[in-house]
């Protein structure tokens, strides 16, 4: 078969999009209003560099690797996410169904 997958990924959910985060790494955009994947948007193929966290104090950047309800997420490719409304895990089966990674 293919190159092996990791048991399971991430999924970052903002107001607009899901972040489909494996080892760090954004796999996969999917726009919320329209269900459609976004192969070309910026943060695909972007690494998690940090979140910034807000607090009554204001905004503080986080060295996070893995973003919690509320952080917005700063990937490599210089986009930062709105916040993180909720996060989900998926298994190797999810793979399936990505634009670029799914069977064929």
């Amino acid at each position: 078969m293919g190159a092996s997958r990791p048991e399971t990924h991430h999924v970052l959910i903002t107001a607009n999009s899901e972040y489909h985060v494996t080892d760090g790494v954004c796999i996969a955009v999917r726009d919320h209003r329209s269900g459609e994947w976004r192969p070309s948007h910026c943060a695909v193929g972007g690494r998690i560099v940090g979140t910034l966290r807000g607090s009554m104090q204001g905004i503080h950047p986080v060295d996070a690797s893995t973003p919690t309800t509320g952080d917005r997420v700063i990937f490599s490719t210089d986009v930062v996410t709105s916040p993180v409304r909720s996060l989900r895990t998926e298994g190797p089966e999810a793979f399936d169904s990505y634009p670029t990674l799914g069977a064929a």
